[in-house]
Protein backbone atom coordinates (compact mmCIF):
# COMPACT_ATOMS: atom_id res chain seq x y z
CA UNK A 1 0.00 0.00 0.00
CA UNK A 2 2.69 2.51 1.00
CA UNK A 3 4.70 1.76 -2.13
CA UNK A 4 1.65 2.27 -4.37
CA UNK A 5 0.77 5.49 -2.58
CA UNK A 6 4.28 6.90 -2.91
CA UNK A 7 4.23 5.99 -6.63
CA UNK A 8 0.90 7.81 -7.06
CA UNK A 9 2.20 10.87 -5.25
CA UNK A 10 5.30 10.99 -7.44
CA UNK A 11 3.16 10.50 -10.58
CA UNK A 12 0.89 13.38 -9.60
CA UNK A 13 3.72 15.68 -8.54
CA UNK A 14 5.97 15.01 -11.55
CA UNK A 15 4.36 17.74 -13.74
CA UNK A 16 5.05 20.34 -11.06
CA UNK A 17 8.62 19.08 -10.65
CA UNK A 18 9.12 19.34 -14.41
CA UNK A 19 8.07 23.00 -14.35
CA UNK A 20 10.72 23.84 -11.79
CA UNK A 21 13.45 21.50 -13.00
CA UNK A 22 13.12 21.77 -16.77
CA UNK A 23 12.76 25.51 -16.64
CA UNK A 24 15.42 27.94 -15.55
CA UNK A 25 14.18 28.39 -11.97
CA UNK A 26 16.27 25.76 -10.13
CA UNK A 27 19.02 25.42 -12.71
CA UNK A 28 19.94 29.09 -12.37
CA UNK A 29 20.10 28.71 -8.60
CA UNK A 30 22.10 25.49 -8.29
CA UNK A 31 25.15 27.18 -6.85
CA UNK A 32 23.36 29.81 -4.79
CA UNK A 33 23.30 29.18 -1.05
CA UNK A 34 19.81 28.85 0.44
CA UNK A 35 18.36 31.79 2.30
CA UNK A 36 16.11 30.97 5.22
CA UNK A 37 15.35 27.40 6.29
CA UNK A 38 18.57 25.97 4.88
CA UNK A 39 17.79 22.37 5.82
CA UNK A 40 14.31 22.42 4.29
CA UNK A 41 15.75 23.97 1.15
CA UNK A 42 18.40 21.25 0.84
CA UNK A 43 15.87 18.47 1.38
CA UNK A 44 13.21 19.68 -1.06
CA UNK A 45 15.70 20.85 -3.65
CA UNK A 46 17.28 17.40 -3.56
CA UNK A 47 13.87 15.79 -4.16
CA UNK A 48 12.90 18.14 -6.99
CA UNK A 49 16.20 17.87 -8.83
CA UNK A 50 16.47 14.10 -8.37
CA UNK A 51 13.00 13.48 -9.79
CA UNK A 52 13.10 16.18 -12.47
CA UNK A 53 16.64 16.43 -13.84
CA UNK A 54 19.16 13.80 -12.79
CA UNK A 55 22.11 15.62 -14.42
CA UNK A 56 21.34 18.83 -12.53
CA UNK A 57 20.91 16.79 -9.33
CA UNK A 58 24.32 15.13 -9.79
CA UNK A 59 26.01 18.52 -10.15
CA UNK A 60 24.08 20.03 -7.24
CA UNK A 61 24.57 16.95 -5.05
CA UNK A 62 28.36 17.27 -5.27
CA UNK A 63 28.04 20.82 -3.95
CA UNK A 64 25.63 19.68 -1.24
CA UNK A 65 27.98 16.96 0.03
CA UNK A 66 30.86 19.45 0.16
CA UNK A 67 28.74 22.04 2.00
CA UNK A 68 27.38 19.55 4.52
CA UNK A 69 30.87 18.21 5.26
CA UNK A 70 31.88 21.75 6.21
CA UNK A 71 28.77 22.27 8.36
CA UNK A 72 28.85 18.94 10.19
CA UNK A 73 29.76 19.15 13.87
CA UNK A 74 32.44 16.89 15.43
CA UNK A 75 29.70 14.70 16.97
CA UNK A 76 28.09 14.18 13.53
CA UNK A 77 25.15 16.54 14.05
CA UNK A 78 24.25 19.73 12.19
CA UNK A 79 23.27 23.06 13.70
CA UNK A 80 20.23 24.86 12.35
CA UNK A 81 17.67 27.54 13.04
CA UNK A 82 15.05 24.94 13.96
CA UNK A 83 17.32 23.01 16.30
CA UNK A 84 20.03 20.43 15.88
CA UNK A 85 17.58 17.52 15.66
CA UNK A 86 15.68 18.99 12.71
CA UNK A 87 18.86 20.20 11.00
CA UNK A 88 20.51 16.81 11.34
CA UNK A 89 17.43 14.88 10.18
CA UNK A 90 16.79 16.99 7.10
CA UNK A 91 20.48 17.12 6.16
CA UNK A 92 20.72 13.34 6.31
CA UNK A 93 17.49 12.93 4.33
CA UNK A 94 18.88 15.20 1.61
CA UNK A 95 21.93 12.92 1.44
CA UNK A 96 19.82 9.74 1.53
CA UNK A 97 19.00 10.09 -2.16
CA UNK A 98 22.52 8.87 -2.85
CA UNK A 99 21.55 5.47 -1.44
CA UNK A 100 17.92 5.12 -2.65
CA UNK A 101 16.81 3.55 0.65
CA UNK A 102 13.18 4.67 0.49
CA UNK A 103 10.68 3.98 -2.34
CA UNK A 104 10.12 7.71 -2.82
CA UNK A 105 13.82 7.98 -3.73
CA UNK A 106 13.43 5.71 -6.74
CA UNK A 107 13.40 7.11 -10.27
Amino acid sequence: MARALSHDIMYLSRPMLQIYCDGPYLKQRLEQPPGHYREYTYYYEAQALFQGDIEAWEKWNKLLVRQLKELQQPDGSFKGDMGNEVATSLSLLALALNYRFLPIYER
